[in-house]
């Protein structure tokens, strides 16, 4: 989200966000968003989501 203000608006070139922002980051994004659609669809199922260690392992 904040990377792409940073494009829209072009306050950084893209060199720089790249220099700012390191890809890791978008992995990271990636990595939680899908984490929480899974966290939120086993709270779906059940009430008490008792573990998460079979929604990180399969991410």
């Amino acid at each position: 989200v904040y990377q792409e203000g940073l494009r829209i608006k072009n306050i950084l070139d893209e060199a720089k966000q790249n220099e700012l922002i390191p890809s890791v980051l978008d992995a990271l994004l990636d990595f939680h968003l899908n984490f929480l659609r899974r966290l939120n669809q086993k709270r779906m199922e059940t009430e008490v989501v008792n573990s998460v260690a079979k929604i990180i392992y399969s991410e």
